[in-house]
């Protein structure tokens, strides 16, 4: 499973938008994956989704330090720590 990014801020609501998607190993989406980013200073707040049928995800969320996981059917569940912000 790998991810390809693209990432915009909305000032107004100081949120940004992590936008990301998830394939196989053969470039194929995966749909239906579960996405989960989890805030690093406070482990209860978090923020979920699931992929659409490209295997893209979108999550609107204060800029800060998170780990990223995404869990699907058959797959090891991927788990990174990810720092969103403004481009």
């Amino acid at each position: 499973m790998h991810l390809s990014s693209d990432g915009t801020s909305n000032s107004s609501t100081n949120l940004v938008s992590y936008k990301r998607q998830c394939e196989t190993h053969t470039s194929e989406p995966l749909l239906g994956a579960h996405v989960k980013l989890t805030d690093h200073r406070q482990t209860s707040k978090f923020f979920g989704k699931t992929t659409d049928e490209k295997g893209d995800f979108e999550l609107s969320v204060p800029q800060g330090n998170y780990t990223l996981e995404i869990s699907f059917v058959g797959y090891s569940t991927y788990v990174a720590s990810v720092e969103v912000k403004e481009d």
